[in-house]
């Protein structure tokens, strides 16, 4: 078995980031600033059912490049954003299974910086979906971190 966890279990992360709630949620909205610390390049239109692409492999073919076709669903300016997403193309036909990402922005409690949680879940019932599931687990660590240390070496 890849994960002891309940494969239908969502992954959440959090960590509170030393920046005002409005600098780290222009850093997960604005595409310019999405390419400075998450991926390569990034395409996004902050409407839901625009697309919220962040670019990593940009040596693949279109549309093996990242998270294409994945879309804002839902959004509140500087509380949430909600947003599809896609496994990498190593993942074969589980790639075009759209799931659901949200990352959740509040005042930290004991700092002058902002709380964030990160919520990745709608996986399919199949068994290899326990890999995507894993692999996003460890992803997500590296993703909160990158976007932490956007802000510590700013």
């Amino acid at each position: 078995m890849i994960d002891s966890i309940p494969l239908h279990s969502p992954i959440v992360k959090q960590a509170t980031i030393a920046a005002p709630r409005a600098l780290v949620w222009h850093a997960v909205t604005d595409q310019r600033e999405l390419a400075t610390w998450f991926g390569r390049d990034a395409r996004v239109e902050l409407r839901v059912g625009g697309p919220y692409e962040i670019l990593f492999l940009m040596d693949n073919p279109p549309g093996l490049q990242g998270g294409e076709g994945s879309t804002v669903l839902s959004f509140e300016p500087e509380q949430f954003l909600e947003f599809s997403w896609n496994a990498p193309p190593d993942f074969g036909r589980l790639r075009d299974i759209r799931t659901r990402a949200r990352i959740e922005l509040e005042e930290a409690e004991s700092s002058a910086g902002t709380a964030v949680t990160l919520t990745h879940d709608q996986w399919g019932p199949e068994p290899e979906w326990a890999a995507v599931r894993t692999y996003f687990d460890r992803a997500w660590d590296h993703v909160i971190s990158d976007l932490n240390s956007h802000f510590s070496l700013s």
